[in-house]
């Protein structure tokens, strides 16, 4: 083979090299942006997994403040329950006693009907706080679902991204084989 073949030869291969060389470059660039990616998905997967701890102890003390607060309202209802009955005890008490009385009697009627209203606003403010708690637990268990979802999202990404690296390996090692054979070849 003289040297003009050669030459010639060499030049055809250099061009082949160069969409070779190209593909290299665009593939190294892809890998770098995926491996960041990859970082950036595993971080924010992290930071969801760090806040899901939080999340789920604030929904628990949220439910026990609800628990704490029924308690409390069972408590004051009863007490009010027992006020009520003592003072309607009372009142029928003087009534059987100075049936003459009746200003005595509207009286106790009367705080009767203030007790019992107290009763139903009590009943109102704390069905009120329990609707809050349940919306905010509510909320906290979105969260926490949306989290776990964000999580699976991104671990999944992670994997069709750790597929596509090493099958962009896979091609580099070919065309790096490629590039050797003909190289040999010259």
């Amino acid at each position: 083979m003289d040297v003009s073949q050669t030459q010639s030869a060499l030049s055809v291969v250099e061009e082949d090299l160069k969409p070779l060389q190209l593909k290299l470059r665009a593939w190294m660039s892809t890998k770098c942006d995926l491996e960041d990616q990859i970082k950036k998905l595993d971080d924010d997967r992290n930071s969801l997994q760090s806040a899901k701890p939080g999340l789920e102890d604030e929904c628990k003390t949220l439910r026990q403040k609800v628990e704490i607060l029924s308690e409390l309202y069972q408590q004051k209802e009863m007490t009010l329950q027992k006020k009520l009955s003592q003072k309607e005890y009372e009142r029928q008490e003087r009534e059987q006693r100075l049936s003459a009385a009746d200003e005595k009697a509207v009286l106790a009627s009367e705080e009767v009907k203030t007790y019992k209203q107290r009763i139903e606003e009590m009943e109102k403010e704390l069905q009120k706080t329990e609707r809050s708690f349940k919306n905010q637990i509510a909320t906290h268990e979105k969260k926490i679902h949306d989290n776990w979802l964000k999580a699976r999202a991104a671990e999944r990404a992670i994997a069709e991204e750790k597929r596509e690296a090493a099958n962009l390996r896979h091609k580099l090692l070919e065309m790096t084989q490629k590039i050797a054979m003909c190289k040999m070849n010259l």
